[in-house]
């Protein structure tokens, strides 16, 4: 299982067969920029466009797996519009037979 980082993103959104499982781990794609009391606040990497992720993962017709782990902080937080794109994108997705969320803290408001 490959990472999500800019060069995998790439490759899936190029249809590269070689990519088949895929793990998106927040710390990966996420920058702090500011703790406060209430916990903290983060911005995305410039190279993980949300709509770009969502997109790709939706596209492609050779991932087989995906992981999605270690959302949020032991506080609740609600979840970054990124997250809500990469499940957009995988109710899409055709191709993949297995999916493990792990270590999901946050609580969703309504879409």
């Amino acid at each position: 299982m490959d990472i999500l980082d800019e060069a995998t993103l790439l490759k899936i959104e190029n249809g590269e067969e070689d990519v088949h499982g895929l793990i998106i781990e927040s710390y990966m794609i996420l920058d702090e920029v500011d703790v406060h009391e209430d916990g903290a606040d983060y911005i995305l990497q410039p190279w993980a466009d949300v709509q770009r992720i969502g997109d790709a993962i939706a596209n492609s017709t050779n991932l087989l797996s995906l992981g999605i782990q270690e959302f949020g902080d032991d506080e609740m937080v609600v979840a970054d519009e990124w997250l809500f794109d990469v499940f957009r994108g995988l109710a899409r997705n055709r191709s993949i037979e297995h999916l493990e969320i792990n270590g999901v803290h946050y609580y969703m408001e309504s879409l």
